[in-house]
C-alpha cells in the first residue's frame, strides 16, 4: 500500500476525530525515495480531498434554502466566482454547489494551471459554505459540526486561516487546536502556512 491509500485510510478511519487534519501520522516513511515534504504533500492532499467529499455528501437538494443571496448573517454578503464572465450573486445553493464543483475542476486540471495561486481563495470560499450553515440552517451545520471542525483545525494548526475568513465565531470551536505544530518537526524546510507542491496535488486528485 502507497503513502497516499495509507493517508486515505488513515482519514476514512477517523472521520469523527476533530483532530484528523491536524499532522502527518508520526509512523507514516515514504522510503528512501520520499522527502519529507513530499510526505507531507501526499497528506494535504488526503485532506483535501477528505475536505471536498464532506461538502460533496451534504444533501443540499434537501436543504429548505431559500436565501435569494449567499450570505453568512447580516454582515457578508459573497458574490459567486465560478462564472465565465465575472463574479455574481447566485441564490445560496447554486453558491455553494458552484463552489464545490469548480473546486474539484480546479484540482483536477493540469499543472499547467498552477492551482496553488488561487489556494487561498479556494479555502474563503469552500469555508463560507459551512458560514451559511451556521448563521442561517444551524441543524444542518449542527450536523456538519465534526467536519466544519476538522476544516478549522486544518486551517489553524496549518498557519492558514487568515482574518478574512473569520465567518464563524471562533468560540463555536474552542480551543480544541493542538498547540504545538508536530507535523512541522521533521523538516525544517517546511515553514507555517505552506501548502506543499499543490501542483502536484492538482494531478493526483484525477486519479
Amino acid at each position: 500500500m502507497g503513502v497516499r491509500e495509507i493517508f486515505q485510510r488513515h482519514l476514512e478511519e477517523r472521520r469523527s476525530d476533530v483532530h484528523a487534519f491536524e499532522k502527518v501520522p508520526s509512523d507514516v516513511t515514504g522510503g528512501e525515495a520520499m522527502s519529507q515534504s513530499a510526505i507531507v504533500s501526499e497528506f494535504q492532499f488526503a485532506v483535501i480531498r477528505e475536505i471536498i467529499l464532506a461538502l460533496e455528501g451534504i444533501d443540499f437538494s434537501s436543504l429548505d434554502c431559500k436565501c435569494p443571496k449567499m450570505i453568512a448573517s447580516d454582515e457578508w454578503h459573497f458574490l459567486c466566482a465560478p462564472h465565465a464572465d465575472k463574479p455574481r450573486d447566485c441564490c445560496a445553493i447554486d453558491y455553494m454547489k458552484h463552489t464545490i464543483d469548480s473546486t474539484s475542476s480546479l484540482l483536477l486540471t493540469t499543472r499547467e494551471n498552477n492551482p496553488s495561486k488561487n489556494y487561498y481563495s479556494i479555502l474563503r470560499r469552500l469555508y463560507r459554505i459551512y458560514g451559511h450553515l451556521y448563521f442561517h440552517h444551524f441543524e444542518v451545520f449542527q450536523r456538519e459540526k465534526v467536519n466544519s471542525q476538522k476544516f478549522y483545525n486544518f486551517l489553524k494548526e496549518w498557519g492558514l486561516f487568515k482574518q478574512d475568513m473569520m465567518i464563524i465565531p471562533e468560540s463555536v470551536f474552542g480551543n480544541t487546536a493542538a498547540s504545538s505544530l508536530i507535523h512541522h518537526s521533521n523538516s525544517s524546510s517546511i515553514s507555517e502556512g505552506t501548502i506543499v507542491d499543490l501542483t502536484t496535488i492538482a494531478m493526483q486528485l484525477s486519479e
